[in-house]
C-alpha cells in the first residue's frame, strides 16, 4: 500500500509540473498595430507561497518557433512587463531580464490571490512595438471580477500629492497632448526624479476591450 501511494503521489505530482509547464499565448492587444509576432508566458509557483510566481516571457516570429535573441531598448529597457488586477487596483510596472536563450524572467511577488492581465511591451528587433497580453490567475482565486471604474476627473490626491491632468478626453486614431501637473503640499512639486528617462510615465488601457 505504501509502495502504491507512492506511485501515485508521484504520478500526481508530475501531472502538476507537466500543467504548469504549458505556457500562455498572448493576445495582440496594442491598438492600431499590426502583430509581427507571436508571444508566450509561462507562469510557475516559486517555493512555498503560492503568491510568489516566476515569470518567464518569450516571443517568436510569426512563422518558426525559435526565440527572438535581439530587442530595441525603449524608455532605457528591452521589455516592459505591465501587470494589472482584473478590477484595476493592483498595477505593477516591472522589467524582467533577457537571457542568451532569448526568455525574459523575473520572480513577482503578488499581494493577494486574483486575477491578472499581463501586458508585454517590447521592440523585437525590425519588428517595431508589439504588445500581447495574458490573463492568468495567482493563488486560490475567486470568480472574474468584472471592471466597474468609477470616473475620477482630472484630479486625484493621494497623500501630499495631487495630480491633474490637462484633459481626460483622448482621440482616437491620433497624437494627444496631455500635460501632467503634479502638486506637493499644494505647491509645484520639486522633489521628481527620472524613471526610466522620464519623470513621468503613463499606461492607457481599455477597460471595454483591454487593449493597450
Amino acid at each position: 500500500m505504501k509502495r502504491l501511494f507512492t506511485l501515485v503521489a508521484s504520478a500526481s505530482l508530475l501531472a502538476g509540473t507537466l500543467a504548469a509547464a504549458s505556457p500562455l499565448d498572448g493576445t495582440f492587444a496594442l491598438q492600431s498595430g499590426v502583430p509581427k509576432a507571436r508571444a508566450f508566458l509561462r507562469t510557475t509557483q516559486t517555493g512555498a507561497n503560492p503568491l510568489n510566481r516566476g515569470l518567464d516571457i518569450w516571443l517568436t516570429p510569426l512563422t518558426g518557433s525559435a526565440p527572438i535573441l535581439h530587442y530595441g531598448v525603449d524608455m532605457t529597457k528591452l521589455l516592459h512587463l505591465i501587470i494589472v488586477s482584473d478590477d484595476f487596483k493592483e498595477f505593477f510596472h516591472l522589467h524582467p531580464a533577457l537571457g542568451a536563450d532569448g526568455h525574459f524572467t523575473i520572480d513577482q511577488s503578488f499581494p493577494q490571490a486574483g486575477h491578472f492581465q499581463a501586458y508585454v511591451d517590447s521592440e523585437p528587433q525590425g519588428l517595431g512595438q508589439q504588445v500581447f497580453r495574458f490573463a492568468f490567475s495567482v493563488g486560490d482565486a475567486a470568480a472574474p471580477r468584472t471592471p466597474r471604474l468609477a470616473a475620477t476627473g482630472p484630479r486625484v490626491e493621494v497623500g501630499p500629492y495631487a495630480v491633474t491632468l490637462s484633459t481626460t478626453k483622448l482621440e482616437t486614431g491620433k497624437d494627444n497632448d496631455v500635460i501632467v501637473h503634479i502638486l506637493h503640499d499644494g505647491k509645484p512639486a520639486r522633489n521628481l526624479h527620472p524613471y526610466l528617462g522620464a519623470l513621468a510615465h503613463a499606461v492607457f488601457l481599455d477597460a471595454r476591450d483591454l487593449t493597450y
